[in-house]
């Protein structure tokens, strides 16, 4: 790896990197066998210094032998009638390409991280420590982890370097304690019980945030109207949730330009953020389910949920495409804060509700409740599932993993991982309920075959017969007449059902027009494996019935 090579891509060619190639170009190699140093001229800029180690790594020896060769040079070029390198006050070190300018100092540290790869998204466990994660896949060490600093710019050297040597630390740590069959849950960002790092979720600061390269709902909203955020940063609802925890996902993650779905950007810590916000949460939603609010603001929220009202189409009259009908309802339990702001007795009420209410059902609904593994909150199983068995639970999606994504984490969700989560089977499994996943609770009804309306039916009544039961204690759903069903996500808002339908569409899916047909009938699709998923989603201005009814005739 000390000779480098004319360059061969359109962007280096363009940038003049490979002109009068290969004249004045070299490598000097140190004399020293440790560290290795060698020195690269006129590659992309006028010098590159390199110091390496294998094995026994020593960071700051590293850092004195580029310090020796830099001043040798320095001064070599002074005796010549030369200024010494090109610095700015403002910039620092001047480089070729811009994303080097300050220290221009790069470290990386190749490591063998087996066991925490396989459990969490690298590159965004490192980007909370300011470092860099790639994978490299050698025939001769095998597979490595290429971890590196993030910042250059308006940052001294000293503290790079102390950056990665810290942020290496932490994660042999972590690896270490996967190697004691230890939880590292409660030491990775937004899993443990503080908050994900980036923008506060206590406070909002004084100005509103640089709002470019934002793509998101809560962005658009907020560059249209971005006095909104200052006559609403100090106010909080009166269970004590901020401005800044709703705000928090759209301000970590800048999300895609034309991404579908579109990435919201705005949580509810609460019921009352839609009120207390509402000046926030009202636009978002209008842009989410296309219709003016304040029209109907006196007007209950219509969900008639019927079971005689259902369509009576048959989705696969041939029974031949379908393979099977998954129809999943959120619900929100009253008087109990939201995921991104719920302490843990809230989240561990939520548990306790779950539990009884399904225990004291009879019929078809009689089942078992299975912790996520890891969890000490339900004293049957004071440890949760066995991992085996959890591994299994998620394969057949009757259970769920950490939140992994930069947006979920830092909307909370994934805080005292994974305290009083879990879920609640009946015996058949094809009726379950998932607890503090992200909503308090998601009913879910899978079957086989295509008879999506009494999928449908039956995740309608055993949310109403939960309700029925747990009003005996005082508990009800988060509902409002304004917006219906209130979920953590203005996304889900409304109705809170949603429902999708795994088929074959060997002919149909290969028409250039199938996205256009898709989207005609407002279906959203995706495939895996040959399999089509066909899916819609409700908001506030359609009833559970007109999507069951929707995606049936669809």
């Amino acid at each position: 790896g000390m000779l480098f090579s004319e360059p061969d891509s359109r962007a280096r060619l363009a940038a003049g990197l490979g002109r009068c190639w290969p004249d004045a170009r070299g490598v000097l190699v140190g004399r020293e066998p440790t560290p290795d140093f060698y020195a690269w001229c006129n590659e992309e800029d006028h010098f590159r210094f390199f110091a390496q180690q294998h094995r026994a790594v020593d960071l700051k020896a590293l850092w004195l032998c580029l310090q020796k060769a830099d001043r040798a040079v320095s001064e070599a070029a002074r005796s010549e009638g030369h200024d010494g390198f090109c610095r700015s006050d403002r910039l620092g070190f001047i480089t070729s390409c811009p994303s080097r300018l300050g220290t221009a100092l790069r470290i990386s540290v190749a490591m063998r991280l087996p066991l925490l790869a396989a459990q969490v998204d690298m590159p965004l466990l490192c980007r909370p420590l300011r470092l860099q994660a790639s994978h490299e896949a050698c025939s001769i060490r095998g597979n490595v982890w290429k971890i590196s600093n993030m910042d250059v710019l308006g940052v001294a050297e000293v503290d790079q370097i102390n950056g990665v040597i810290d942020g290496c630390a932490r994660l042999i740590e972590l690896e270490q304690r996967l190697e004691r069959s230890d939880s590292i849950y409660r030491l990775l960002p937004g899993l443990g019980s503080a908050p994900s790092p980036g923008f506060p979720s206590e406070s909002c600061p004084r100005r509103l945030p640089d709002l470019a390269g934002r793509h998101s709902l809560i962005a658009d909203v907020l560059r249209e109207r971005p006095e909104i955020y200052s006559r609403l940063r100090k106010q909080r609802t009166e269970s004590n949730v901020s401005l800044a925890a709703c705000l928090k996902p759209g301000m970590d993650e800048a999300g895609q330009q034309g991404s579908s779905p579109v990435f919201v950007g705005l949580v509810a810590g609460d019921e009352d953020s839609y009120s207390t916000f509402r000046e926030i949460f009202d636009p978002v939603l209008e842009r989410l389910h296309g219709t003016v609010a304040r029209q109907r603001t006196s007007e209950p929220h219509f969900h008639d949920v019927e079971v005689p009202s259902l369509s009576s189409t048959r989705i696969d009259p041939s029974g031949s495409l379908v393979v099977s009908v998954c129809v999943d309802l959120r619900r929100n339990l009253h008087g109990l804060r939201l995921a991104p702001c719920c302490e843990a007795a809230e989240r561990r009420e939520v548990e306790r509700t779950l539990v009884k209410g399904m225990m004291s059902l009879a019929g078809s609904v009689h089942g078992d409740y299975f912790p996520v593994a890891g969890s000490e909150s339900y004293t049957p199983k004071p440890k949760g599932n066995g991992l085996a068995e959890q591994a299994l639970l998620v394969a057949d999606g009757l259970s769920f993993i950490e939140p992994r994504s930069l947006a979920r984490l830092s909307a909370g969700l994934g805080r005292s991982w994974p305290d009083a989560r879990g879920s609640f089977l009946t015996e058949r499994r094809d009726l379950f309920v998932w607890c503090n996943e992200e909503d308090h609770l998601r009913f879910f009804a899978k079957r086989d075959g295509s008879d999506l309306q009494a999928a449908v039916a039956s995740v309608v009544e055993l949310a109403e017969a939960f309700e029925a039961q747990v009003r005996r204690d005082g508990r009800r759903y988060m509902r409002s007449d304004r917006w219906g069903y209130l979920a953590v996500s203005p996304e889900n808002t409304g109705g809170g059902l949603s429902c999708s339908v795994k088929m074959y569409l060997p002919h149909l899916a290969t028409r250039p027009d199938f996205s256009a047909i898709c989207s005609a009938l407002r279906l959203c699709v995706l495939s895996h494996e040959g399999v089509w998923e066909v899916s819609g989603q409700v908001g506030h201005t359609a009833s559970q019935v007109a999507l069951e009814r929707r995606i049936a005739s669809g």
